[in-house]
């Protein structure tokens, strides 16, 4: 995969973090364990920060982990330091939601769109699934679904995009993960606390799902131009 440098805006990073994003992208098993955490933890803190960062973001930790997976296949005992760390790094980040949301909202969404983007490059486009990054895209949109998430109609959005874009292939991935964002989607369209027009997003979630990820020209009018 080809990297554009501009994009990358590497100079955007503190000095000491420059030399080893560049190093990273280049050579991943030329950077020491020690320093990919910290190279890792700026590019995810970016991702949250900057709402026009999350793809470029993860087109990088993409081409790392293809470029680390190519690197390591020719060793006994592979080490996936940057992949290891990363999903580390989105694990905790998940498990604070609450407190990454309550500092700021916008950071919480351009995190979930860091995921969302992720999920697509490596899991996605690259057809083959690592389970722990599907985990992070479940578990994610599982959060959405919740208060106070749910009252937010940014927040709410986001997951119906996530879900038309995505959860045909979490299903064909896992029945179980898609059961169980099924569920918590049900609960959320059930629960006495849900406005209307917050059913109204979620309803063609369900018959989405229902369908076979395959809603009818009608059925698509009828819930997309409501």
């Amino acid at each position: 995969m080809d990297i554009n440098w501009t994009d990358v805006d590497v100079t955007w990073y503190p000095l000491h973090i420059q030399v080893n994003v560049k190093r990273l992208i280049e050579d991943p098993g030329g950077v020491p364990s020690r320093l990919i955490s910290e190279v890792v933890d700026a590019i995810v803190s970016r991702s949250c920060r900057d709402p026009d960062y999350y793809v470029t973001a993860a087109k990088v930790c993409h081409h790392v982990i293809e470029h680390e997976y190519e690197q390591q296949s020719y060793v006994s005992l592979p080490k996936y330091s940057f992949r290891i760390s990363l999903i580390n790094t989105c694990q905790l980040l998940l498990k604070d939601w609450h407190n990454v949301r309550n500092v700021s909202v916008r950071s919480w969404i351009f995190y979930c769109r860091f995921i969302a983007e992720i999920y697509k490059k490596v899991c996605v486009e690259r057809s083959i699934t690592i389970v722990a990054f599907r985990d992070l895209m479940i578990n994610m949109m599982i959060q959405l679904t919740k208060t106070p998430c749910v009252s937010n109609f940014d927040e709410v959005d986001l997951l119906c995009s996530l879900f038309c874009d995505h959860g045909s292939s979490i299903s064909r991935a896992s029945s179980t993960d898609i059961e169980e964002l099924m569920d918590a989607i049900r609960d959320a369209f059930l629960s006495a606390n849900t406005d209307t027009p917050t059913q109204r997003l979620l309803l063609p979630l369900i018959e989405m799902y229902a369908s076979g990820f395959n809603l009818s020209d009608e059925a698509k009018r009828l819930y997309f131009q409501m």
